[in-house]
């Protein structure tokens, strides 16, 4: 059991870390506090948007990102083979402008 509130950052503690995990439908999140030896807190942690209930998985989430903001999109990485909004550069258009100094051995 943890001896801090929620929310509340031990005095040792020096960082701070935010974790985000970015799903389709939600985001996972996590804060921890760490010591300067690596002992870490974990100062708060949920998902956006809020379920409202203690345990869920992501097949089952009732409030979803689409619902929470209507109209927003995330942005796409395009493979091979499929389509998206925003695809990705061809190598010939990522190289343009580079000059032999840019390149790494």
């Amino acid at each position: 059991m943890p001896n801090h509130a929620r929310g509340e950052v031990p005095l040792a503690a020096s960082h701070l870390t935010m974790f985000v995990d970015v799903q389709g439908k939600l985001l996972f999140h996590t804060v921890v506090a760490w010591e300067d030896d690596f002992t870490g807190y974990v100062i708060d942690y949920g998902a956006y948007p809020e379920q409202r209930r203690a345990l869920f998985t992501l097949r089952d989430v009732q409030k979803t990102l689409g619902r929470a903001a209507p109209g927003a999109h995330p942005t796409r990485t395009s493979t091979p083979g499929s389509s998206s909004s925003s695809p990705s550069p061809s190598p010939a258009r990522r190289s343009a402008g580079r000059t032999s100094r840019d390149s790494h051995p």
